[in-house]
């Protein structure tokens, strides 16, 4: 099967949380966050090094992956509770910055 067989990302998601199951998915998120973490403390731990670099390349990865998995969180969480906190924040850290200037 490959990505074009689905209409979008969330189907995807669906599916995948309907084979693997929420727990699975759950336990998977936190391991690809855990390895985004490790990704972005070796990146600055080598002064940021630029695109096309092996740091930057792994870090790029790991982050496709934690998306991945983030839009298989919304599927098991709720996207429209989910949408409603994202929204909350970025409003509330839009304010902060504005108190900033």
């Amino acid at each position: 099967m490959a990505s074009s067989d689905f209409s979008g990302p969330l189907t995807f998601a669906e599916y995948a949380v309907r084979h693997y199951g929420k727990a699975s998915q759950v336990e998977k998120s936190i391991e690809e966050l855990r390895e985004l973490d490790e990704a972005l403390t070796r990146y600055l731990g080598a002064a940021c090094p630029p695109p096309g670099t092996r740091g930057y390349n792994a870090v790029v990865d790991e982050i496709a992956d934690v998306l991945i998995m983030a839009i298989q969180l919304r599927v098991i969480f709720g996207g429209n509770e989910i949408d409603k906190r994202v929204r909350f924040k970025i409003d509330r850290q839009l304010r902060r910055m504005r108190g900033e200037a």
